[in-house]
């Protein structure tokens, strides 16, 4: 009796094993974002206490370290100081002051001083008194100085010292000077010897001169000759000063002179 056996195929191949990386499971795909809602802030990693510690010692520190005193440099301090230097401090501190007070006082004196002279009518008349001598001496000297030499020069000084009818006169009779000067050949100096005012009015601008003056002649052969006279003048305030408006002899006295 034959017996049949039953032939068993052959076994297949046992399928590999996946790869490691097929193993894993896929990951989840990420969530979209949602605009309106605020991106979460992942948290910083802890820091070591090595990193830390700087920051709580900045954080301890004060914010101006004070300087730390040298002690070559010692503080001074006033009371500290031997006597004879707090006496030396004390002095000068009192000297300044003193001579502070002495130079405001001086500046308000002159101060006062200047003010008080400037309204005073009693200095101010004896200033317009002063100048108007001053200016009056002057024009009697030029009235009397005349040189057939410089006789342009002499006459232009007569009409710089003179105004109103005296001025007048000048210049209408300025021919007649330069014809006669020249003529004569003569040089007439002038020298006041003695002038007073015997008149003023400082608010009207009129004052009267007397002067005493000597006059030489010179002719241009012979020896000179000296006068004196004794004149009278008024004089006129202007916008140039004190001039003469009139010039003549002055009145003998009883007695003569």
């Amino acid at each position: 009796m034959t017996s049949t056996q039953t032939e068993k195929p052959p076994a297949e191949p046992a399928p590999p094993e996946p790869a490691a990386a097929e193993l894993a499971p896929p990951e989840p795909a990420a969530a979209e974002s949602d605009p309106r809602e605020p991106a979460a802030v992942e948290p910083d990693p802890p820091e070591s206490a090595e990193q830390a510690a700087p920051a709580v010692a900045a954080d301890l520190a004060p914010e101006t370290a004070e300087p730390e005193p040298n002690p070559a440099e010692p503080e001074s301090d006033p009371e500290e100081l031997p006597p004879a230097a707090r006496l030396g401090t004390a002095r000068l501190r009192v000297v300044a002051v003193a001579m502070l007070a002495v130079a405001a006082l001086s500046a308000a004196w002159f101060g006062w001083s200047w003010h008080s002279a400037a309204n005073d009518p009693a200095i101010r008349y004896a200033q317009v008194r002063d100048e108007a001598l001053r200016s009056g001496s002057q024009a009697v000297q030029n009235m009397n100085t005349l040189s057939h030499r410089t006789v342009e020069q002499d006459l232009r000084l007569w009409e710089d010292s003179t105004t109103a009818q005296l001025h007048q006169q000048i210049v209408q009779g300025r021919a007649a000077f330069v014809e006669q000067v020249a003529k004569a050949r003569t040089a007439t100096t002038a020298k006041i010897l003695e002038a007073a005012l015997t008149d003023l009015d400082a608010d009207a601008g009129r004052a009267r001169i007397l002067a005493a003056v000597q006059i030489t002649v010179i002719p241009e052969q012979g020896e000179p000759v000296i006068k004196k006279s004794r004149l009278v003048g008024e004089l006129i305030k202007t916008a140039a000063g004190w001039k003469l408006g009139a010039l003549s002899q002055a009145v003998a006295g009883p007695t003569g002179r």
